[in-house]
């Protein structure tokens, strides 16, 4: 009977462990659909695209467009979309090569590295301090 009782609670266990997983790939793949579906940036049709938004206060935002082969800067409010000036896109500078959305995995892995490693390089330049100065006496 104890037999019986340890084959059940193995099966427990294991049915558990399967739906987890089926429970984490499944908010893997709907982040990543929601992520590429929302994305403000490189949102748009073929001819247009949202490349950068930046908050500027409350309901209010500026965006630089590409609109064809022409790249602006408008203001936006609540009730209005201002054009405030045209750009040129060789002065822009992006975070990725092109103005394309970044995948979560990239974007959440840039980020725990810039994360981490500031305090991993401050704790190798305290490090190498040490050492310098254990040398010197």
């Amino acid at each position: 009977m104890s037999g019986e009782s340890l084959i059940s609670q193995i099966g427990t266990v294991l049915m558990t462990l399967v739906g987890f997983i089926v429970i984490l790939y499944l908010a893997y793949i709907s982040t990543k659909y929601i992520g590429k579906k929302y994305s403000l940036r490189g949102s748009g049709g073929k001819n247009i695209k949202v490349l950068e938004n930046c908050p500027a206060g409350r309901n209010k935002s500026f965006a630089i467009i590409k609109a064809g082969d022409k790249t602006i800067l408008v203001g936006i409010t609540d009730t209005n979309i201002n054009f405030l000036c045209e750009l040129d896109e060789s002065e822009l500078s992006f975070n990725s090569s092109s103005g394309e959305s970044m995948e979560f995995s990239k974007a959440f892995r840039r980020v725990l590295e810039s994360k981490f490693s500031r305090g991993t390089e401050n704790n190798r330049k305290e490090k190498d301090d040490e050492s310098e100065k254990q040398t010197d006496e």
